[in-house]
């Protein structure tokens, strides 16, 4: 069993278990209603097309506004009718010819979706750089089941988008986070401070919830980068369900960590190997798991508490109520999973 974390204030201590929640709905007791083990979608609606991802994805905008015919110069403001720079001068751009989509040109379409419904397919394989990838648009994670003896107070919003190819899951997380307290290699877990928790269940069932199916389900630990490169952080680290125990290091290969201006981003692409799966075909139709937690540290980087920085986390999603405290966050429980289909 994974150790509970709970938090005792005169301490200062932090650990899994006891902390306040800030409902996220007072109408459905605070948590996203979750779909059934079988369903396809979540109870939410989507979100609109209209939030546009990050403009640091690699997929280009659309082009430029198009030249207004009006807007050009009057031969009578201030040319002569004899002087060379008249008639020589081109003739403005007709508004009637449109203007090539910069994305056409590229091949880059972005797609927004509310991810917990739908997962849109990456065109390409991959690549591991910390950007995010053609194709998914970068939208809010908005909190649940706040984790935390502390309210909430919005200082590390997060943004993500996610996609599927035939080998595997993509995700792509922006945290905002200026201060950046991950945990150390002393504190051996990398939950213990400033980072980002991916989960996953190859198709959406969950055989033996609350635990997780093992092999086919995951919980992917990663540590926020540190402001000193050289500082030796815990080791990235795969686990299940509340276990005391890692599954195993997760390795470098399948995810990297990059610090941004104010903050840090997740890139990582999951596939059989971190289920403990010998195979994983996805399609459409087909159905998938995921959830997303952030781990939060401390403010103040001289305060240690008993799990290195750790203050707490909050989460994409939790489980269906009625449900009490630890038991319905995803490292507890794969009913917390959002189930989406693959398009």
């Amino acid at each position: 069993m994974r150790p509970p974390r709970f938090c005792l204030l005169a301490l200062s201590a932090c650990l899994r278990v006891g902390y306040d929640e800030q409902p996220r709905n007072p109408a459905d007791g605070g948590y996203a209603n979750q779909p059934d083990t079988g369903a396809s979608t979540d109870a939410e609606a989507p979100f609109d097309a209209a939030a546009s991802g990050d403009a640091s994805a690699k997929g280009p905008t659309d082009a430029a506004p198009r030249i207004d015919a009006g807007a050009a110069i009057d031969a009578a403001a201030g040319f002569d009718a004899g002087s060379a720079l008249d008639a020589a001068q081109p003739d403005p751009v007709d508004a009637a010819t449109p203007m090539p989509d910069a994305a056409a040109v590229t091949g880059c379409r972005t797609v927004t979706r509310d991810y917990c419904l739908a997962l849109p397919s990456l065109a390409e394989a991959p690549v591991l750089d910390g950007a995010l990838d053609c194709g998914p648009a970068l939208i809010e994670l908005v909190p649940v089941g706040w984790h935390s003896p502390e309210a909430y107070l919005g200082d590390h919003p997060a943004r993500y988008a996610s996609a599927w190819r035939p080998d595997g899951l993509y995700f792509y997380i922006e945290v905002d986070d200026a201060l950046r307290l991950p945990a150390l290699a002393s504190d051996k877990d990398p939950w213990c401070g400033d980072g980002i928790e991916l989960y996953a269940d190859a198709d959406g069932v969950y055989v033996s919830a609350p635990d997780y199916d093992d092999p086919g389900a995951i919980q992917l630990l990663a540590t926020a980068p540190a402001r000193d490169p050289s500082t030796v952080l815990a080791v990235d680290a795969r686990y299940h369900t509340r276990s005391n125990k890692r599954g195993s290091d997760w390795p470098a290969s399948g995810h990297i960590t990059v610090a941004r201006a104010n903050g840090y981003a997740l890139e990582a692409f999951v596939t059989a190997a971190d289920l403990a799966l010998s195979s994983w075909s996805l399609a459409a139709g087909a159905h998938v798991g995921i959830d997303i937690a952030i781990n939060v540290s401390v403010g103040i980087e001289s305060e240690r508490v008993e799990c290195g920085y750790n203050l707490g986390q909050y989460y994409l999603r939790v489980s269906s109520t009625p449900c009490t405290s630890d038991a319905c966050r995803p490292y507890s429980n794969a009913s917390a999973f959002c189930t989406p289909v693959l398009e």
